[in-house]
């Protein structure tokens, strides 16, 4: 029940089990129930610094980083996970996550590159992503020409 507590110990002892992700794995799962987003972050650096010993192991730390930012509302850090694990892995499923990330954290661009991406891997152009992206350009557009 000292979750603080836990994570500033972690924080200060995970570095002394630099073979196993065990330690890493555990601060990443409690700085993730807690309020303050840095120290998620503070805990996903040596995470995946373990877990991205080979493409897919990384791409699969990245995601689980990247959902658990999308859980608490921090899209930018949850898009730059999800960039990493469809870089290291790439698929449909996880330039659309990218997508999806992207256009949370306004970048609507970063969205339609991901889904054009996410179709060289055989993802559908009209799937709910895709319309929802498409709706954001729409809505960009017309909020720049009414600005002018």
């Amino acid at each position: 029940g000292k979750q603080e507590e836990a994570a500033k110990w972690l924080a200060k002892h995970c570095q002394e089990f630099t073979s196993d992700a065990t330690c890493a794995t555990q601060f990443v799962s409690i700085a993730s129930s807690i309020p303050n987003p840095a120290l998620l972050e503070e805990a996903s650096a040596p995470y995946l610094a373990l877990a991205c010993s080979t493409p897919d192991t990384c791409a699969n730390a990245a995601t689980w980083i990247g959902n658990l930012f999308m859980a608490r509302g921090n899209y930018e850090h949850a898009l730059s996970r999800f960039e990493r694990a469809a870089n290291e892995s790439p698929s449909a499923e996880a330039w659309q996550r990218v997508a999806s990330a992207a256009l949370s954290s306004g970048h609507v661009s970063r969205a339609q590159s991901a889904l054009i991406a996410a179709r060289r891997f055989g993802a559908s152009s009209d799937s709910a992503i895709d319309r929802q992206v498409e709706q954001a350009r729409r809505d960009q557009l017309l909020r720049d020409a009414l600005k002018r």
